[in-house]
């Protein structure tokens, strides 16, 4: 990067984004999904670092919901199952 160029970072933590309960936290409700999807495509950020993500499922999902609002995201995990 030049010293005029820039780029966003942005951390979120979606507080269990999950599709099924888990050990007593619910499912994130498909309000509550299309909220933080509408979120993340007005902040566009270069770099998203997300926490308490739920499990490979409910990642991609999320990923494939963003694709249709023009928001390409390129997955990065220490999570093996998407390895």
């Amino acid at each position: 990067l030049t010293a005029a160029e820039t780029f966003t970072v942005a951390t979120w933590n979606v507080e269990n984004y999950l599709d099924t309960p888990v050990q007593g936290r619910p499912a994130k409700s498909p309000a509550a999904k299309a909220q933080i999807q509408t979120t993340l495509q007005t902040l566009s950020p270069d770099v998203l670092v997300l926490v308490e993500m739920g499990d490979a499922k409910a990642l991609l999902g999320l990923r494939d919901a963003l694709l249709p609002l023009g928001v390409n995201v390129e997955l990065t995990t220490q999570n093996e199952e998407l390895a």
